[in-house]
């Protein structure tokens, strides 16, 4: 008697005068499953779990001296129905305090012009708190392009440290 499973894998067998026959369960393994298949994809766990291993020291890092870190959000976005589309564009002092950094002048080069926004903070040495994150809103036109947003700090008109980030609109 055969069985379901026998029936729904049955083929004619054109080697033994048209008979049916069973396939056999090597035949029936998806060739990415064969032994001599599988290693490839063990060695590359190895190596991509070598190389996270190695970058952990990296991820918790803290930075020898202070910089700016700039981020849009989104990086990417669809203007509705031909209107302007509001980025969110946010910079923050990163590493140690440092007198330096301490209230800069932030100027904002927008892709419609420059925005400028000088700090009002009491001296570095009775600071009861160190300024870090400065944030703005950026609309952009509703054409499909790359914009670049970028923001200089100052002290006394001179530019000391600046970063720059891209975003799209479609």
């Amino acid at each position: 008697m055969e069985s379901d499973f026998q029936r729904l894998i049955r083929w004619p067998d054109r080697g033994r005068g048209g008979e049916g026959g069973v396939m056999s369960m090597d035949k029936l393994r998806a060739p990415s499953t064969r032994v001599g298949l599988r290693r490839a994809p063990v060695v590359s766990r190895w190596i991509v779990l070598a190389l996270l291993l190695l970058s952990l020291p990296l991820v918790g890092a803290k930075r020898d001296t202070p910089g700016v870190v700039l981020r849009a959000r989104p990086q990417a976005s669809i203007a509705p129905g031909g209107k302007l589309q509001p980025i969110l564009v946010s910079a923050e002092i990163v590493g140690p305090e440092d007198e330096r950094y301490y209230c800069p002048e932030i100027v904002w080069l927008l892709p419609n012009g420059m925005s400028a926004a000088e700090s009002d903070c009491d001296p570095f040495e009775e600071r009861e708190h160190y300024p870090r994150h400065f944030k703005r809103w950026v609309l952009s036109a509703p054409k499909k392009q790359n914009y670049e947003v970028c923001v200089e700090l100052r002290k006394a008109g001179t530019q000391f440290d600046g970063a720059c980030v891209r975003y799209l609109v479609r």
